[in-house]
């Protein structure tokens, strides 16, 4: 039977979706003579599994034709049509679910019949509609340039001409606002690509084209356009957000934005607050890396605290938050000394997670806090609990690893774990640049301590000194902590 294209996609339906589609496959208008609704009614008796002899090809034709010789045409045909009619279901559900995207098709039906007037008051619906929150996040701006478009057509259509100026206005407004977004968050979909899986974006067609268009000149003139054009806020923090990514030393053009988006935060629905404060997280972690990670680290927290505090840890109210969400929050609390927060952080949210990540990630936390409060052979006890399977965390898991033998004074287990893990980060070529240098880094300069500890000669210290103070690795007050403890014996 046809798994991948029906009963993987049954799996995912609740009962409601299951009564609907059955529903809907009896309905004569969706139907048209194709009269699937027997097989349907022998397959779902599997739900919600869809395993077993149950699915099996031959077992539903005995079921469907009791006493007849199986005919693989007449399954076929009856499964092809069944696939088709889930397609259909699934997009008319779709459709449901944007009353924006329903209201346009319908318009655009109306005003291809040549009816202005119903159509006029189905565009004043479509515009309150889109101005809701719960349907404004997902390509907002697109959307409305629809809606303009439409707008346009209908007062050509009633001999409105005179009428159509505002409209062609507003969508070039749309189109800028539309193209910085998107670009913006296309460019840092490719900076993370490149980061994760040591790829090269450098000469990418949008990061050349973006590198050439004068945004500063735009951003200078912006007093004048103010007084000419609403919602220029927009504009600048789109614009402000695309100049930060590219110059990466640049600091004035990140304040900037984040200003801007600070003080408009009200003023945006709450896909468009949690998509602009992730951006901005990114942008601030861009800074860390290049500028001063001491300064911008503390900015990361903050947004992370601000996106906190509003529930915007998730793309939906529905969705769960993120892994990497609650380990960023965890790891800076920690790194900046906020234990009882951090502490209060991970109780009050180990339920937010999905409820298949919630054991492994507590066990990392509890790992992480225990470490950091010098129980060492209990962070030790939850680590050995975790296993990932995102290699990122694989990396966070051999470092806290490493950190705590040296803590319960194992030189052999460092030695030993350092040379695999130095392979692992050669051998597999999905490392990016920066994690495999960063990760040799932590690497080196714990063996580096480990000699020092070793041998207590006391020159060591200032070229260890100065190699961690020139590193880019995430331990590094810890190692400085180790470094002087050495030193005073």
């Amino acid at each position: 039977m046809e798994k991948l294209k029906i009963t993987e996609i049954l799996r995912t339906f609740s009962i409601k979706e299951i009564k609907e589609f059955e529903k809907f496959i009896k309905s004569p208008f969706f139907s048209k003579g194709r009269d699937v609704s027997e097989i349907f009614s022998v397959i779902k008796k599997q739900y919600p599994a869809f395993t077993g002899k149950g699915i099996n090809r031959e077992v539903i034709y005995g079921k469907l034709y009791p006493g007849k010789p199986y005919k693989d045409h007449i399954m076929r045909n009856n499964i092809s049509v069944l696939s088709k009619m889930l397609a259909e279901y699934l997009t008319i559900s779709r459709l449901r679910k944007s009353k924006v995207e329903s209201k346009k098709l319908y318009i655009d039906e109306l005003l291809e019949r040549r009816l202005s007037r119903p159509a006029e008051l189905e565009l004043i619906k479509a515009e309150k509609e889109l101005r809701r929150n719960n349907d404004s996040g997902d390509n907002y701006y697109r959307k409305s340039f629809e809606i303009e478009n439409q707008k346009v057509i209908l007062n050509v259509q009633a001999n409105r001409q005179n009428q159509i100026s505002s409209s062609i206005l507003k969508q070039g407004e749309l189109l800028v606002n539309n193209f910085l977004e998107d670009a913006g968050v296309n460019y840092i979909n490719m900076l993370n690509n490149a980061a994760n899986f040591n790829l090269d974006f450098s000469s990418s067609f949008l990061g050349e084209f973006l590198k050439n268009i004068n945004l500063e000149n735009f951003l200078n003139d912006m007093k004048n356009i103010r007084e000419i054009f609403e919602n220029t806020e927009l504009f600048e923090i789109y614009a402000c957000i695309i100049l930060t990514l590219i110059n990466k030393d640049d600091t004035q053009n990140y304040y900037r934005l984040k200003d801007l988006l600070i003080k408009n935060l009200k003023r945006f629905n709450r896909m468009e607050k949690y998509s602009l404060l992730v951006t901005l997280g990114t942008c601030t972690s861009l800074k860390a890396e290049t500028v001063s990670r001491d300064i911008f680290i503390r900015e990361l927290f903050e947004i992370y605290r601000i996106r906190l505090s509003s529930r915007l840890y998730a793309y939906s109210d529905s969705q769960h938050m993120s892994n990497i969400f609650f380990l960023s929050t965890m790891k800076l609390g920690i790194s900046l000394g906020e234990v009882k927060w951090t502490r209060d952080f991970i109780n009050d949210n180990i339920n937010n997670l999905a409820e298949n990540q919630r054991e492994k990630m507590k066990n990392y936390a509890y790992a992480q806090m225990s470490f950091h409060e010098g129980e060492f052979m209990e962070a030790l006890n939850y680590l050995t609990r975790v296993d990932f399977e995102l290699y990122t965390m694989k990396y966070e898991v051999r470092n806290l690893m490493a950190q705590i033998y040296y803590e319960l004074d194992e030189p052999e287990q460092i030695i030993y774990l350092s040379d695999s893990y130095r392979h692992f980060l050669y051998k597999n070529k999905t490392v990016s640049k920066y994690f495999k240098e960063v990760n040799l880094e932590f690497i080196d300069i714990l063996n580096d301590l480990v000699r020092y500890k070793l041998s207590g000669t006391a020159k060591l210290h200032g070229e260890i000194s100065a190699r961690i103070n020139s590193s880019r690795t995430v331990q590094k007050n810890w190692f400085l902590k180790k470094l002087e403890e050495l030193q005073k014996k």
